[in-house]
């Protein structure tokens, strides 16, 4: 699932060429909003001479955007995440966020939507602050009472992953600060 900029934009998350950069390496992001982001960017700055932004903009499938992406942030992360710098970390929390809010608007059934959300936990590579949440897993200790199967009651699972949601968009709006 690739949710698009305007959920950002609708929860006052920050994002900028390092976000859809992210978004690139996490196959989270559709080539057309980076050119299009590209576009708008040099609508709004009609006096950047960026030959790369100027070069997304133009888009094409024989553009290396990660490439691009990288000489426009001035950075290149790892595909080895297990060294994740704060910054990669935020950047993929706000594309975590995004796949999560874009799936609770979706009309489904709450058991249709915490299977989605474990699918999205591993993904994401098992986030210890998902756990709560996600219904094959036994109730943590915090929890007490949630219920570790997907047949019981999931109402208790729902509140977990409100409240994740709730406190992830206040932390993403705060820059990454709680």
């Amino acid at each position: 699932m690739n949710p698009p900029l305007e959920i950002f934009e609708q929860h006052n998350i920050q994002y900028d060429w390092k976000t859809l950069y992210a978004g690139l390496l996490l196959e989270r992001i559709e080539e057309r909003a980076i050119v299009d982001y590209a576009v708008d960017y040099l609508t709004a700055h009609p006096d950047t001479n960026n030959p790369h932004i100027i070069e997304l903009a133009w888009g094409g499938e024989e553009i290396d955007y990660e490439k691009l992406l990288a000489l426009i942030t001035g950075r290149s992360w790892t595909y080895d995440r297990s060294v994740e710098s704060d910054e990669w970390s935020i950047e993929s929390r706000k594309w975590r966020f995004g796949v999560l809010v874009t799936l609770s608007m979706e009309d489904q059934e709450d058991r249709d939507l915490l299977e989605k959300v474990a699918e999205v936990y591993a993904d994401f590579h098992y986030p210890e602050e998902m756990e709560a949440f996600i219904h094959y897993l036994p109730p943590s200790q915090d929890t007490g009472s949630l219920p570790d199967s997907i047949e019981g009651p999931v109402s208790g699972l729902m509140d977990e992953f409100r409240r994740f949601l709730r406190n992830e968009q206040q932390y993403l709006q705060n820059g990454g600060t709680h």
